[in-house]
């Protein structure tokens, strides 16, 4: 039985060998087309494995650029890691020093803290010192500020009294004059007896007025003196107290010493 037929087909044409023969054709034409089509699929498989092992290739040269590249930079990396463990090791011994000198400075601190609490404490006594000090201070200026305006008084006084003096001086000088001139006029009219005779009164009345006048001078002088001895006394007073002021505040006493000869100056 032909392989090309089945059997029951064979046996309906087994006796028309024209329609076996077709039967053939058929079947080997059909092998040919599956032939060629297997050959055109083995074709075309061909030169797709042919591309897909291009592919391969090329795809495996790029993974191998891609390896070395993976591989130098994995060196490098391991390369930069090992410096990095290097400065971190660094870094922490480097820690630990700036930790102990952190102790260290801590220690320091607390020893300039106390330091600072003991300057405090004598700057406190200080300032206690300086304020006993500026009370007394305050106490003698209030009484040498008692004897300058005792001492401006008296000043005054003194000047007032030099100023009558002169005007007494003055007066007297007058009088001299006056008496002087009446004299004069005595010896020019020897011949006028009454005016002689009141000339006489005048002169007795002015050498009467003089004497008074030069016994107020006297007075005056005296009361003058009497107060220059107590100024004087005033004076040494005050210097005494400006040579105990000195020892506590040089500056204050000099410039208290310069207002009390001001003072003295200006009256």
């Amino acid at each position: 039985m032909p392989l090309f037929l089945s059997e029951e087909e064979f046996r309906l044409i087994s006796d028309d060998a024209t329609a076996v023969a077709q039967s053939a054709d058929a079947a080997i034409r059909d092998l040919h087309r599956q032939l060629d089509t297997l050959k055109a699929e083995s074709d075309a498989s061909s030169i797709a494995a042919e591309q897909n092992c291009a592919l391969f290739e090329q795809r495996y040269e790029t993974l191998s650029s891609d390896l070395a590249q993976v591989r130098a930079e994995n060196a490098q990396l391991s390369a930069s890691l090992e410096k990095r463990f290097s400065e971190i090791a660094d870094a922490q011994a480097e820690k630990h020093q700036l930790h102990l000198k952190a102790i260290a400075k801590d220690g320091e601190t607390e020893r300039l803290s106390l330091e600072v609490g003991e300057v405090n404490k004598s700057k406190r006594h200080l300032l206690e010192l300086l304020e006993q000090k500026d009370a007394e201070v305050r106490e003698k200026n209030t009484t040498l500020q008692s004897y300058l305006d005792k001492i401006i008084n008296l000043t005054e006084s003194a000047a007032e009294k030099e100023a009558r003096l002169l005007d007494l001086e003055a007066e007297c000088a007058r009088t001299r004059f006056t008496c002087n001139c009446v004299n004069q006029s005595e010896r020019q009219i020897n011949d006028y007896s009454s005016s002689l005779k009141h000339s006489t009164e005048r002169v007795d009345e002015l050498e009467v007025k003089n004497a008074s006048l030069e016994k107020e001078l006297c007075s005056s002088k005296d009361s003058a003196a009497t107060n220059e001895v107590q100024l004087t006394s005033e004076l040494s007073t005050v210097s005494i107290i400006f040579d105990s002021v000195w020892h506590i505040d040089g500056a204050n006493d000099v410039e208290m010493d310069d207002l009390v000869v001001m003072t003295i100056y200006q009256a």
